[in-house]
């Protein structure tokens, strides 16, 4: 009886190659996912293709599992809320050091040569927002201006501040303020008695990365 030989580094190539595809930076999918629970008009200006169809958007409820109201949402055990949940343990395994060194040993590359989902998710919105006409200029100054700010607040702007920087009526201030809140690049904290936003943590992460892209 013969027996075939089993090559584990290809083995685990297959894998990690597998996992990488299901990354949003990688599965149009996936960023639908990772960007649900929210109100449905606003999903339906993110992603039209998988709402305005209505066979899709029956199709997607029922394998998914979605619940679509004043918000789509992920519903319990069903299998958006299920990979969402696998996303981002994902996103967490990979950051670890203990993780990383290893499979980079057992794959034979360094450590840039092996996908990091996060930081490739968050270079990803970067560039689909520099890209964007309309609002994306006004997203690129708010995260400029947040990035550079030292004093009072590490990365903290008073709406008041952030209204002046991007000389812009009220109502369009609080829709790009909305759209930097939706992609997860902000998140509103007030301080010193003031509104005011800040850098989510995971740019902030990454802060070196996200101004060598904002500021390219």
């Amino acid at each position: 009886m013969s027996q075939t030989t089993i090559n584990v580094r290809e083995a685990t190539q297959s894998l990690v190659n597998a996992l990488h595809a299901l990354c949003p930076s990688r599965n149009y999918l996936s960023q639908y996912l990772l960007m649900i629970p929210r109100e449905y008009p606003t999903v339906y200006d993110l992603f039209p293709e998988f709402l305005s169809d209505v066979g899709i958007r029956e199709d997607l409820r029922n394998a998914l599992k979605l619940d679509y109201g004043y918000q789509v949402n992920p519903t319990s055990d069903g299998l958006a809320y299920h990979l969402r949940s696998f996303l981002a343990k994902l996103f967490d395994l990979m950051e670890m050091p203990e993780v990383r060194d290893s499979l980079c040993s057992l794959l034979g590359v360094t450590d840039e040569a092996l996908f990091n989902p996060r930081l490739e998710w968050i270079k990803a919105k970067l560039g689909g927002v520099k890209s964007e006409e309309k609002d994306g200029p006004a997203v690129i100054k708010i995260l400029q201006v947040l990035s550079m700010t030292e004093e009072p607040y590490a990365f903290w702007r008073s709406v008041e501040d952030l209204r002046a920087k991007l000389r812009r009526t009220d109502d369009e201030v609080e829709r790009v303020l909305a759209l930097c809140q939706h992609l997860y690049f902000i998140q509103r904290e007030d301080k010193g008695g003031k509104l005011g936003y800040t850098l989510a943590p995971e740019l902030r992460k990454y802060i070196h990365i996200v101004k060598e892209i904002i500021e390219s």
